[in-house]
């Protein structure tokens, strides 16, 4: 500015889409994606941990993923006693350190980069994100902040249309039909 300082530029927007088989990252200044990769990591990793863990088929896996929440202090399994959801929670958790690790590096490649913004939060996304509690963990993991993002922030629903249950799931389908 006109007095010498430089101005503090806003932190960079970062979405992290974790999808079935692959994750995406991409970071933004607002109006220009800077930086993007593709994770070979997605949900069924997860599901292939509770299957190693709870000695399950892959299909079966699958379904009890849909029950399991990685809410602190309440973490469950749907359907699965609380003894035989610990080891497979811990499984689960194990798995996900693959993820933080792969952000991680990420990040820190982007951070190196001459004229890197800085990180404030992370959006996540994608079907993955409908696990209860995913958010927070690994938020926790990262040590920055995660919260779900929320596709439907600049949409006006139509009369009658009731917004999603789980609207992070379709992040990317509605960002496509968003103009601006």
């Amino acid at each position: 500015d006109e007095n010498g300082s430089v101005a503090e530029a806003s932190p960079a927007l970062i979405a992290v889409s974790v999808g079935h088989e692959r994750t995406t990252l991409a970071i933004s200044n607002g109006r220009i994606c800077e930086f993007a990769r593709v994770l070979e990591w997605g949900g069924t990793n997860i599901g292939s941990a509770l299957a190693r863990a709870m000695k399950v088929t892959p299909t079966e896996a699958e379904e009890l993923k849909h029950g399991l929440s990685l809410v602190s202090g309440v973490e469950s399994i749907e359907g699965v006693t609380a003894d035989r959801a610990k080891e497979a929670i811990g499984a689960v958790r194990y798995e996900l350190q693959n993820l933080v690790r792969e952000l991680l590096s990420s990040l820190r490649f982007y951070q190196s980069q001459q004229g890197s913004l800085s990180i404030g939060e992370i959006l996540l996304a994608g079907g993955t994100s409908t696990i209860p509690g995913i958010a927070d963990e690994l938020g926790r993991e990262l040590g920055i902040p995660v919260r779900l993002a929320d596709p439907f922030t600049r949409v006006d629903l139509g009369e009658g249309v009731q917004r999603p249950e789980h609207a992070g799931a379709l992040a990317i389908a509605v960002g496509l039909g968003v103009e601006d």
